[in-house]
């Protein structure tokens, strides 16, 4: 938040309590305007969230080999947000599951031959970078490795720049497909969006208000 109570929505994307039903953006250094209520907004701004914030910087590092445990972190740390709008409701309690559905849904692993790969990636890779900074030692990452994920013996071996490009492009595909009313799903997915979208920003809206009533203390 900025000195003049102004919120970064994303990137692009800002909100001022000056016109408090809006959002605004510059294009050719004119400021423009958005209804924050419209589902066009609502979209655009997540998708300015999680590209501008981090697919963005990612992209800058597809040629760095030593970027790999950033691009995991960058690309595993959305898939669970992104289910979360896809399902219309929080995963607290449920992160185990709502990542593995994710991860499924991504990677195309849909039968039930995949659960025990999908527990083990979990654990090992995933709670491994968010819980203790680093993956476990059944994992290892290279380039060159020919697969996004491959179950070889005990092991988990990922191919960090062909993960995160999947997995970029399958929740971008999803954004898309929130646009595209003759979409079989688009009706379904709208509807979800919208729950959790009203859901965060009930938590914004609180958390924004606490931060104001400190200021006033």
């Amino acid at each position: 938040m900025s000195k003049n109570n102004e919120l970064a929505l994303g990137i692009k994307y800002k909100w001022s309590p000056e016109r408090p039903t809006d959002v605004y953006y510059y294009e050719n250094n004119e400021r423009k305007y958005q209804p924050i209520d419209s589902d066009e907004t609502k979209i655009d701004i997540y998708k300015d969230k999680i590209n501008g914030w981090f697919f963005n910087y990612g992209d800058n590092l597809l040629n760095d080999n030593n970027s790999g445990f950033i691009l995991l972190q960058i690309s595993i740390g959305q898939i669970e947000g992104w289910q979360q709008y896809k399902r219309g409701e929080s995963s607290y309690g449920k992160s185990a599951k709502f990542f593995k559905e994710g991860l499924k849904e991504v990677f195309d692993m849909k039968n039930n031959d995949h659960d025990t790969e999908l527990e083990k990636f979990y654990k090992e890779v995933r709670c491994g970078l968010f819980h203790d900074g680093f993956t476990k030692n059944r994992v290892f990452i290279d380039n060159d490795f020919k697969n996004p994920i491959e179950f070889y013996e005990d092991h988990i071996l990922i191919s960090p720049r062909k993960f995160y490009k999947r997995v970029k492009e399958k929740i971008n595909e999803y954004i898309n497909d929130l646009s595209n009313k003759n979409s079989s799903s688009y009706q379904i997915n709208i509807n979800n969006f919208r729950k959790e979208w009203n859901r965060r920003s009930r938590t914004s809206q609180w958390i924004f208000y606490l931060i104001e009533e400190r200021k006033l203390k």
